[in-house]
């Protein structure tokens, strides 16, 4: 018997060709799934600096590339100067700070937290007190807080919080290894949280 007009194959060699089509696509929609963002091995692209800047460091301005800083110098408790330059190589959180100023003392014990957290790392928290009366006045006021740890350091005159073009208070910088300023917020935040955590790791990750 002649096959009828119209159509050119049986319909056991038809249903097998669809069965191998039908197949060729499941084997590529699984590879699909896999690949993507539904397979527990997939990696997702990591997060560019600015999207970093969200729930606790909301308020963080992170710039588009790293600013060189002013020249920022200021006293020990001996009274010796210091730059920031001295700490390159490491990650630091520069925190402007005075014992007067509420918001400082609401954000210092979450400073005082990260800096143990991220203890024998290479970061470090660069206190910068604005008191008036002087280095031991801070240091005083510091080690109620139980920051005696920090590194303290005097801003005698207001120099260093003029270079870098603010005067208010609280004012945190965050620089990086090469000792630019990759981010400032102005004002207090919870610097010991996951958000301000994972912005650091980023920074300490960057050679």
């Amino acid at each position: 018997m002649t096959a009828e007009k119209g159509n050119p194959m049986s319909p056991i060699k038809g249903r097998l060709i669809l069965f191998i089509v039908l197949a060729a696509a499941l084997a590529f929609g699984a590879v699909y799934i896999f690949q993507g963002g539904m397979g527990k091995r997939a990696q997702k692209p990591s997060a560019s600096r600015a999207q970093l800047a969200t729930g606790a460091m909301k308020r963080l301005v992170i710039h588009p590339q790293p600013r060189p800083l002013p020249k920022i110098v200021a006293l020990d408790k001996d009274g010796k100067p210091h730059e920031l330059a001295e700490w390159k190589g490491r990650v630091l959180l520069v925190n402007f700070w005075a014992s007067w100023c509420p918001p400082c003392r609401r954000e210092m014990p979450e400073i005082i937290a990260l800096q143990d957290a991220y203890e024998g790392k290479d970061f470090e928290v660069i206190a910068i007190s604005e008191d008036y009366k002087g280095y031991d006045w801070a240091f005083s006021a510091l080690k109620m807080m139980g920051g005696q740890g920090l590194t303290l350091l005097w801003d005698k005159g207001n120099e260093s919080l003029k270079a870098i073009g603010l005067n208010g208070l609280p004012v945190t910088l965050l620089v990086d290894r090469q000792g630019r300023e990759v981010a400032r917020l102005v004002g207090p935040a919870n610097w010991n949280s996951r958000e301000a955590h994972a912005i650091i790791d980023r920074l300490l990750a960057e050679k």
